[in-house]
């Protein structure tokens, strides 16, 4: 193997790793009694995000062993990391949100403000559907040569 093959090889594997104690970190959160709680469970259904991440899970697995020397993968790949990053920050937010507000008197009678971080969550889904359909794409493509 080359020397670019080989450092390919090792920063997928740790791209994918990193990929996963990160949706770990995610379900983690999403496993939490905050997020049974304003309406906020509903949110999540609709955003189908544990389904979502799973299935990208899975298909990294499988992708990084047999697809090594892909450079566009490379770029995708770590493109969908960076909304599974970004995606883990807006609820680690919500759920820092949600914690403040509990501490507050009265709490249960006022209103609790995460409109902007549940968009930014919707926005960031979004985008992650957008790559990860982009993802599966080339890898189509490189299955048919």
């Amino acid at each position: 193997m080359e020397l670019g093959v080989v450092s390919l090889v090792i920063g997928q594997r740790l791209l994918t790793e990193t990929i996963s104690t990160t949706t770990h970190g995610i379900y983690t959160i999403l496993g939490r009694p905050a997020f049974n709680m304003y309406s906020l469970d509903k949110i999540i259904n609709q955003l189908d995000l544990t389904y979502k991440l799973k299935s990208i899970e899975a298909v990294l697995e499988e992708i990084c062993i047999d697809n090594i020397d892909s450079n566009a993968l490379k770029i995708i790949i770590e493109s969908v990391h960076e909304m599974i990053k970004l995606i883990h920050d807006d609820l680690h937010k919500i759920e820092k949100i949600i914690l403040e507000h509990g501490k507050k008197w009265f709490s249960g009678y006022r209103s609790i403000d995460m409109e902007t971080q549940v968009i930014d969550l919707r926005l960031h889904t979004q985008l992650l559907d957008t790559r990860y359909d982009l993802l599966l794409k080339t890898l189509s493509i490189r299955r048919k040569k």
